[in-house]
C-alpha cells in the first residue's frame, strides 16, 4: 500500500475534503460576487463593496491553492504508484529470470540422468511428460502415438531405471529437491 507523508506546509484534509471545501468556497464566493454585484447597483458605499470583494479574492485564492494541492498529491500519487509498479515489474522479471535458470538446471539434471539409465529420445520424452503428470491417453495425444504404444515405452523406462512406476519415478527427481 502507497502511503504519502505530509509535506511542510500541507493542510492534511484528505482529497475528498479538500474537494468539497473548494466546492463550499467557490460557492460561497459566488454569492457574494452575486451579492456584490447587487449592492453596486444599489449604489452602496465603496467602503461597504471593497471588503466583500477582499472575501471574493480570498476564496478564490484559497479554493485554487486547495486544487493545487490536490494535483500535487494527486500526482504524488500517481509517481508513488508508478514506481511500485516499475520495481514489481523489476522483481517479477528477476524471479523469471531465475526461474528459468533453475528449471533449465533441472532439466538438464533430469535428461543427464535419463542418459545414465539409457533411455531413448522417445523414452526420453515419455519420462518428461509423464514427470509433468500427463496419463499416458494425453500423452498419446501429444506424441501422435498410440496408448500401447507410450504404454510400453514407459514400461522400457521403469526397467532401464530400475523403477516400479510413475510414483517412484516422480519421486526420484523430487525428493532430493527438498530439505525434509
Amino acid at each position: 500500500m502507497t502511503l504519502i507523508r505530509l509535506r511542510e506546509g500541507d493542510s492534511g484534509l484528505s482529497e475528498t475534503e479538500r474537494f468539497v471545501l473548494s466546492g463550499v468556497l467557490v460557492v460561497v464566493a459566488i454569492l457574494t460576487t452575486l451579492d456584490v454585484i447587487e449592492d453596486w447597483q444599489d449604489g452602496s458605499p465603496i467602503s461597504h463593496i471593497i471588503p466583500e470583494v477582499s472575501i471574493i479574492v480570498a476564496m478564490v485564492g484559497i479554493t485554487l491553492y486547495l486544487l493545487r494541492n490536490l494535483l500535487k498529491s494527486r500526482q504524488a500519487l500517481i509517481e508513488s504508484a508508478q514506481t511500485e509498479i516499475r520495481d514489481a515489474k523489476e522483481r517479477a522479471n528477476s524471479w523469471r529470470s531465475k526461474a528459468e535458470n533453475l528449471r533449465q538446471g533441472v532439466t538438464d539434471a533430469i535428461s543427464s540422468q535419463f542418459q545414465d539409465w539409457g533411455l531413448s529420445p522417445a523414452e526420453q520424452e515419455v519420462s518428461f511428460l509423464l514427470l509433468k503428470g500427463l496419463s499416458i491417453q494425453e500423452i498419446a495425444q501429444v506424441r501422435e502415438t498410440s496408448e500401447r504404444t507410450v504404454r510400453q515405452q514407459a514400461s522400457e523406462v521403469y526397467k532401464k531405471s530400475r523403477l516400479s512406476g510413475r510414483a517412484q519415478l516422480s519421486a526420484f527427481f523430487l525428493e532430493d529437491l527438498f530439505e525434509r
